[in-house]
């Protein structure tokens, strides 16, 4: 890689920090805070439509705490310092999500390993756009949290189940780490359910229960977007099967810099908060060629989506 960058530039680039993720997590804090709250007095004085708005901002905002955001940079452990640290919080998070996390450590090595290979389930569009489909992705994918309800228990209770085969293929039917996430899934569910219930009330534990699984549009539009329309690149480098699109900031922090997805797969131990000192110094020497802004949804996103599932 000393053609993309020199060693100093490199070395530079790899150091992660404390200051800049906490003020990253403390905006989310206060951001998922003042829409919960502002969402349960706009309940309590009947007014539903504002209630269901703000519930939709915080669904669409906590989906960015994920495995297309904060999760998979903390999957990486480069956001923090302290490994320990880093681990932590990818639990808690994917747990947050009910997703398990022994499933993602085996598909997102694959991904980075041989991207738009035939185990690959990461590069291509797994979801499907049709009407009735992106209804449910604006609103409450009641049909998602029915499939994470049954995988959870069955998970739980000893039985190696996901949606994506590729994931399981390696993992013997009966998995340990499968099982123990999942009942770490279900406990810190269930506790904090029960917890807001008793405190909030039962509004307050609907928002958390169900959160999860709503507003995940603007999340899968974005994870789509990471690879879609490249496979035709694969052997040509990161630079090439990735796409980076030019957000504004907060959406950036809030996805973690994952749009700016080549950079992260040409050097994906550098923090996801130095991807944008990164993309300017490829920019400027010229090494850059998929970038786009959210201008592409309209022109290309849709034309090419409908392109690759008619295959």
């Amino acid at each position: 890689m000393s053609n993309v960058l020199s060693k100093e530039e490199l070395i530079s680039l790899n150091k992660s920090e404390y200051l800049t993720p906490f003020s990253h997590i403390i905006f989310r804090i206060i951001l998922h805070a003042a829409l919960i709250s502002c969402a349960l007095l706009a309940f309590q004085g009947d007014h539903f439509l504002i209630f269901f708005v703000l519930f939709l901002l915080h669904s669409a905002c906590l989906q960015f705490l994920g495995y297309a955001g904060l999760s998979h940079e903390l999957f990486h452990g480069k956001v923090f310092p302290q490994k320990r640290l880093n681990r932590t919080l990818y639990l808690i998070s994917s747990y947050v999500l009910w997703n398990n996390p022994a499933f993602f450590e085996i598909s997102h090595k694959v991904h980075h390993i041989n991207t738009f290979s035939e185990k690959d389930m990461e590069a291509t569009i797994q979801q499907s756009f049709r009407p009735l489909d992106i209804f449910f992705y604006c609103l409450i994918d009641i049909r998602m949290m029915a499939r994470r309800s049954v995988y959870l228990v069955l998970n739980s209770a000893g039985r190696t189940i996901s949606f994506n085969p590729i994931q399981i293929e390696h993992i013997p039917d009966q998995n340990a780490s499968v099982t123990m996430h999942a009942r770490r899934i279900a406990i810190l569910q269930t506790g904090i359910l029960i917890a807001l219930i008793l405190s909030g009330g039962l509004m307050a534990g609907m928002i958390f229960w169900c959160a999860p699984f709503t507003a995940t549009f603007p999340n899968r539009l974005l994870a789509a977007a990471q690879h879609t329309g490249l496979a035709d690149h694969k052997e040509n480098g990161p630079l090439l099967f990735s796409r980076t699109l030019i957000l504004p900031r907060w959406l950036s922090i809030l996805y973690a810099g994952m749009n700016y997805h080549g950079e992260h797969h040409l050097f994906p131990s550098i923090p996801y908060y130095r991807l944008s000192e990164l993309h300017q110094k490829l920019q400027d020497k010229g090494h850059l060629q998929n970038t786009d802004s959210l201008e592409f949804f309209r022109r290309r996103f849709w034309r090419i989506v409908k392109s690759e599932t008619a295959r």
